[in-house]
């Protein structure tokens, strides 16, 4: 996958993660190892550090320029539905456990959050997608402990949990890591070190990307997320229905 942009909100230390790619150009890590580079601060695509997507320790984060790489905290967190988990998903996992040296907490979003979801009845269970995410984690970094818990507010273990030092989110979703700090400052927890990732197409010299093609699939893999994905799927059952009635 080309063009994650990573950035961290206003007021946290600034660091940005150039781009994120896979050998091969795969475009998942099922695709084997692959390469997390770097920069920080406001760094060109020369200031980077090459990041393992596996069997990382304290000492595997090295830059090229000397310049620091993202630190490994030992507890990280990160939430969500992870409904037909997709590239998104996936980009935000592997975020994750790269910054991660010995637990990861994924809170994946129980009935009581997903009242209002559109086509909810195509939703996968939860069980279904706790075992997904656990997978996918033992996959890319089986040396980290993954524990997945239900979620049934927007803090989950954030709310009280003094371990956790760092969250990653989305784009959509990373106002709410500011929700979970002034919760935790108001508790005399420790704030969250909180790293948010975007979607942003690049070729792979780090401009923007200009052929339709990749402009496509660039579309395809990191925009439909889980709502596109049920949308699919009602749209097939209807025809699928419609056909049988026939």
């Amino acid at each position: 996958m080309r063009g994650t942009g990573i950035c961290l909100p206003s007021g946290a230390d600034e660091r940005t993660l150039e781009r994120w790619e896979w050998p091969g150009e795969t475009t998942t890590p099922e695709g084997g190892e692959g390469v997390l580079t770097t920069g920080k601060g406001k760094a060109s695509s020369n200031d980077v550090a090459s990041l393992p997507s596996a069997n990382l320790d304290d000492g595997a984060f090295t830059s090229a320029t000397g310049s620091p790489a993202p630190p490994l905290y030992r507890t990280s967190a990160m939430g969500g539905t992870f409904d037909h988990l997709h590239m998104g998903h996936k980009l935000l996992l592997s975020m994750a456990c790269s910054i991660t040296s010995q637990k990861l907490i994924v809170g994946v979003s129980d009935d009581a959050l997903l009242k209002n979801k559109k086509h909810r009845d195509l939703l996968e269970p939860l069980n279904v997608r706790i075992r997904n995410v656990q997978s996918f984690v033992a996959l890319i970094r089986p040396e980290i402990q993954c524990e997945c818990v239900p979620l049934q507010d927007v803090y989950g273990p954030t709310a009280n949990d003094p371990s956790i030092q760092a969250l990653v989110v989305s784009d959509e979703t990373k106002a709410g890591g500011d929700t979970i700090n002034k919760l935790r400052t108001s508790r005399s927890l420790p704030p969250l070190d909180v790293w948010c990732i975007s979607l942003v197409a690049h070729d792979a010299q780090g401009g923007s990307a200009t052929s339709q093609e990749e402009k496509v699939a660039v579309e395809v893999a990191s925009k439909m997320g889980s709502t596109g994905i049920r949308e699919w799927l009602a749209r097939k059952r209807e025809v699928e229905v419609a056909a049988g009635g026939a």
